[in-house]
């Protein structure tokens, strides 16, 4: 089960690596759909959206890391994935947040369908984080 859970976290991967790339080459990220290009939002959430990557960017690559060392049965793993858990549990409710309020306030956030995807991503990314976070628990209490 541990395992596989770490294979599953895999996608966790995914998630940071787009980070990465909105970082990197903002172009390459629109161009590939994981950024809305800038027109589409009002600036200020598109440069909140950027300061966002850049912090995710520097801090997701732990539930990664948790889900290789449940992988390989180290004995740490448990640690790594409550932290990894935690960070990204907040992170995907305030994006889920973000993307439901805000367009009801009249901001834009981009096209629906970016929006869209941005929602479904989050709930997503919030359900492998909290069922994470339970695996964790689990093996710490016994």
């Amino acid at each position: 089960m541990i395992m596989f859970w770490g294979l599953v976290l895999q996608i966790f991967t995914l998630f940071w690596l787009g980070q990465v790339v909105c970082v990197l080459a903002p172009g390459l990220a629109q161009r590939l759909g994981l950024m809305e290009p800038e027109g589409h939002t009002d600036r200020a959430i598109w440069e909140s959206e950027r300061a966002d990557a850049i912090w995710d960017s520097l801090g997701n690559w732990v539930l990664p890391l948790a889900g290789v060392l449940m992988i390989l049965g180290h004995p740490s793993w448990p640690y790594w994935a409550l932290v990894g858990g935690g960070m990204n549990a907040y992170t995907a409710g305030q994006v889920a947040v973000r993307r439901l309020w805000l367009p009801r306030a009249g901001i834009a956030m981009g096209t629906p369908g970016y929006v869209r995807m941005a929602l479904i991503a989050a709930i997503v990314w919030g359900v492998l984080s909290l069922v994470t976070l339970a695996i964790a628990l689990r093996a710490l209490t016994g």
